[in-house]
């Protein structure tokens, strides 16, 4: 972690309760939603890891793939897995076995399809808490819609992303307000990334 998560998750380790802890110890690092879909936080070849499938550069608009991208396309096949759902990098992105990505830009939309036409697919579903993914423009200033959260439903041969409102300047708020959680980690969420 850089300095700043490792001082805001300090704090977080102190607000919870044994009991927090223990529930939060016992959640599963690989989950089984349902017939061919399963979810991890971050890779689904190393879920306690916690590790990322890409990087993002260019101020967002280059994604580095990872090994860990074919690692778990290869445990999606050991699962027999058709789709996984991750998260960990906020970024709404879908991922074939190919390595092609489909990189969603709403464009205003609050609705966004992908039809992966019965092929493997990981999907990241974004972020309900920390909305990323969707940068400013060349004059710094993030579009008008940057800031909604977004996750992902799943129908048969569709991933829908979804995205909702999120009060930005509520959340910058609160971390502004805690002298234990660092300013920059406020000011990153406005800047969207």
């Amino acid at each position: 972690f850089n300095p700043h998560a490792r001082q805001a998750i300090a704090w977080t380790r102190q607000q919870l309760t044994p009991e927090h802890k223990q529930y939060l110890r016992g959640l599963d690092t690989k989950v089984y939603i349902t017939y061919g879909v399963v979810g991890a936080h971050g890779t689904l070849n190393s879920p306690d890891e916690f590790g990322y499938l890409f990087y993002e550069r260019q101020r967002g608009q280059q994604l580095v793939i990872t090994e860990n991208l074919q690692l778990s396309f290869a445990e999606m096949n050991r699962l027999g897995a058709r789709v996984c759902l991750v998260g960990h990098s906020h970024v709404p992105v879908a991922f074939m076995p190919d390595g092609s990505q489909i990189r969603l830009n709403f464009g205003g939309l609050d609705v966004f399809a992908v039809n992966h036409y019965g092929r493997r697919v990981i999907a990241c579903a974004g972020a309900v808490g920390q909305p990323r993914g969707i940068r400013a423009g060349a004059d710094g200033v993030p579009a008008a819609d940057a800031y909604k959260a977004c996750y992902v439903l799943l129908e048969d041969e569709f991933m829908t992303y979804q995205r909702v409102d999120y009060d930005v300047e509520l959340t910058v708020g609160k971390i502004l307000a805690n002298p234990e959680v660092p300013d920059w980690l406020g000011e990153r969420l406005r800047r969207g990334e």
